[in-house]
């Protein structure tokens, strides 16, 4: 009897568990005390499992609110239990809010290392819902790390799980933040679109907390399009709603954009008390991304109202932050990447897959190779380079001045997009890369001009002779290099007795196949 009775009260205190837990949708502060009643009575009752699970759902809704302290803490006490009980599902559970709370206070290598860990239990199980959201969060660290191929393909793979496991609350999820993606490419109408759905989607299962986050996307898309007073009745609708349950990555993102509308309705004060509060939320909840953006957004309203003293301020702040931010995480990026290719080296290992191995071993070697050499000698210098230029756009310098620093900032630039050009280039191997049309003039000519601060430059001719009606598709990264090594051999090697040097460029066809010659005096 006694045992009976004792699962009847591990039932009953099960169902008010799951009860209180879904409640964090619509009242994240009934939610804890819902949880906190549950495993102040499951202690009473000594019921060990419950307690487990208590803790959990109370690291959940602790990293929810930004207290990842103690979201990390009870989370550790339930993990101890499940992995006592060898419970498979529940030790990703607590895994996921430890990796949650890593990631988003700047701890994106050990966060990423943990989220890999917890898809792949997902996935032995056949937990797709979790599957999914745990693929959300890993998309979210490669976007922050401006690998947004990468990003977009993860929630891609996001929104094709949900939608099989018709899952609505993550497909609703996975849509904001490729709404965005789309917004940053230029494309405002699917942006619109994507973010409409997600809306819809979060007011049909009454969600709340994930409405807020719909609406900040909305409000973004209003944004982009310049239509201050509809993105800035978004945002305020999206920070009550953060500001309701306690999300302060959130709260910060919304203050962040929304002063920026105010600074762009001309509203400046209200700007800059905006702007304030999400810089002392950021720096008292150790969100270094909302920290930084806070701080580029303040020099923004400083410089427009013109006041240098404050502009320079926020502007030291911002490359401060920035700058160490590109620092610490360089390393971290380097061993990110190298844990998910050992955890996808694994999972083929399970499944005998010889061959493939031997593939994706010459993958993780040219990620090492790149991303040591790369990631720490170019990535970080080059977004300094960017920074800088931005504050030079904003001064007052002569036009032979002006004219140099704008070569500086295509070359920069540039070079930023071979950087990322390369990082697509180590994928090569595993990953199925659609070529792209080769614009054969637009690249000659960028390649032609990113070599214009040589001594020879100015004295060598170049003619550039591309057939017509050339359709021709390839890896652009490789045929920029081609061309590239090519050009700037001319014109480094260049004849100095030469009375008319020239460097000539030909792309044509003929029986068949495509040529590129490049010839010089």
């Amino acid at each position: 009897m006694p045992g009976k009775k004792n699962k009847i009260q591990e039932e009953l205190l099960e169902e008010q568990l799951e009860k209180a837990y879904h409640g964090r949708m619509n009242n994240i502060k009934e939610s804890f005390l819902g949880v906190l009643s549950v495993l102040k009575i499951a202690k009473s009752q000594k019921q060990e499992r419950i307690v487990a699970r208590s803790h959990n759902y109370l690291g959940l809704l602790y990293m929810i609110q930004g207290n990842h302290l103690k979201s990390i803490t009870n989370s550790k006490k339930a993990l101890d239990y499940f992995q006592r009980v060898q419970s498979l599902k529940e030790i990703a559970d607590a895994k996921f809010n430890i990796a949650s709370s890593l990631y988003k206070t700047d701890n994106f290598h050990d966060g990423l290392k943990g989220l890999l860990e917890c898809r792949q239990i997902y996935q032995s199980i056949g937990d797709g819902s979790n599957e999914c959201r745990t693929l959300k969060s890993i998309a979210t660290i490669y976007e922050f790390w401006g690998d947004i191929d990468k990003a977009f393909l993860i929630y891609q793979e996001c929104i094709v799980l949900a939608t099989k496991h018709g899952d609505l609350a993550m497909l609703s999820n996975a849509y904001n933040p490729i709404s965005g993606l789309y917004l940053k490419r230029g494309d405002v109408d699917t942006a619109t679109k994507i973010s409409d759905k997600s809306i819809a989607i979060k007011k049909k299962i009454n969600d709340e907390r994930g409405l807020a986050y719909s609406i900040y996307g909305k409000g973004k898309v209003f944004f982009a399009q310049q239509k201050l007073t509809l993105a800035e009745k978004c945002f305020l609708e999206a920070l009550a709603l953060q500001q309701k349950f306690g999300d302060r990555l959130g709260e910060g993102m919304v203050l962040n954009k929304l002063g920026l509308t105010y600074t762009g309705k001309k509203e400046y004060s209200q700007a800059e008390k905006i702007l304030k509060q999400s810089v002392a939320l950021a720096d008292k909840y150790n969100i270094n991304v909302n920290l930084y953006k806070s701080y580029e957004s303040l020099y923004k309203l400083y410089k427009v109202q013109g006041d240098e003293s404050k502009a320079l301020h926020c502007l030291e702040q911002f490359v401060l932050y920035k700058e160490n931010n590109v620092q610490s995480h360089t390393s971290d990026i380097i061993k990110s990447y190298e844990a998910a290719n050992e955890i996808y080296r694994l999972e083929k290992d399970t499944k005998a897959q010889i061959d493939y191995l031997e593939v994706v071993q010459k993958k993780n070697t040219e990620l090492d190779s790149f991303f040591y050499r790369v990631s720490h000698d170019l990535k970080g210098p080059i977004s300094s380079l960017l920074v800088l230029n931005a504050l030079i756009e904003n001064e007052h310098f002569d036009e032979e001045a002006l004219k140099y620093f704008n070569m500086y900032k295509k070359l920069s630039v540039r070079i930023d997009a071979i950087v990322m050009d390369l990082i697509t280039i180590t994928r090569i191997s595993s990953d199925k890369i659609v070529p792209v049309q080769i614009d054969f003039m637009k690249l000659i000519e960028e390649c032609i001009h990113s070599y214009a601060y040589f001594d020879n430059f100015e004295r060598i001719e170049f003619r550039i002779e591309v057939e017509e009606a050339i359709a021709f598709k390839s890896e652009w990264v490789i045929v920029n290099t081609i061309l590239q090594n090519l050009i700037e051999n001319s014109i480094k090697y260049i004849r100095q007795d030469a009375k008319k040097p020239y460097v000539l460029v030909r792309v044509y066809t003929e029986g068949g196949l495509l040529f590129i010659k490049v010839k010089d005096n």
